[in-house]
C-alpha cells in the first residue's frame, strides 16, 4: 500500500535524521524538526497518538550534568518522525486511526525491540570496558561475542522488517539496532 506524499522531507533524509540520533529525540526536538519542514503538529495530538499506540513511548533516560545526575528526559526514537509523516499521509488519503493503528503496529513494535536491543548491547559494551576483573583477552573474546549477536540481531530485525512490508504493503522502514 502506497501512501501519497504530504512532505519535502525525503526517506534519505529521515535515515539520516534516524542515524544521527540513535539515543533518540525529546518531544521537542522531533516537533521541532518536524516545524522546521512547515508542518505543524500539536503536542496534544502527539501524545494522543502515543496513548493510542500509533507512536512508540519514550524511554526515560537519565541526565548528567558534569558528571551528576540531574533528572530524566523522555526520548523517542527518531523515527517517530517518519510514523508521524506516514500518519499525516495515511489521514489524508482517508484512514481512520484505527485502521492505521492496525498496518503501523508490526513496525512500531519491530522498532521497539531495535532499541530495545541497542540498550542492551550498550549496557553489555559498557559493562565488558568496565570490568577490570577481566584480562584483555577475555574482554576482546567478549566483544567479539556480542558483536556477533548483534549482527544476528540486524539481520533479525531486516527479515522482520521485510516480512511485515510483504504482509501489509507498509512503507514504513523501521530502524535496526
Amino acid at each position: 500500500m502506497s501512501t501519497p506524499a504530504i512532505s519535502k522531507v525525503t526517506s534519505a533524509q529521515l535515515t539520516a535524521l534516524e542515524e544521527k540520533h540513535p539515543e533518540g529525540l525529546t518531544l521537542a526536538q522531533i516537533l521541532g524538526c518536524l516545524e522546521h519542514e512547515g508542518i505543524h503538529i500539536a503536542v496534544a495530538t502527539f501524545r494522543k497518538y502515543v496513548q493510542r499506540g500509533l507512536l512508540p513511548q519514550s524511554q526515560l533516560v537519565r541526565r548528567e550534568n558534569g558528571g551528576m545526575h540531574s533528572g530524566s528526559q523522555g526520548l523517542y526514537p527518531a523515527t517517530a518522525i517518519r510514523y508521524l509523516l506516514e500518519i499525516r499521509a495515511r489521514r489524508s488519503a482517508g484512514e481512520t486511526l484505527a485502521k492505521i493503528r492496525q498496518n503501523m503496529r508490526a513496525a512500531i513494535l519491530q522498532d521497539a525491540l531495535g532499541r530495545r536491543f541497542a540498550n542492551v548491547w550498550r549496557a553489555l559494551q559498557a559493562e565488558i570496558a568496565g570490568r577490570r576483573d577481566l584480562n584483555s583477552r577475555s574482554r576482546h573474546t567478549h566483544l567479539q561475542e556480542l558483536a556477533a549477536l548483534a549482527e544476528k540481531a540486524q539481520a533479525l530485525m531486516a527479515h522482520l522488517a521485510r516480512l511485515t512490508q510483504t504482509i501489509q504493503g507498509s512503507t514504513i522502514h523501521p530502524s535496526s539496532p
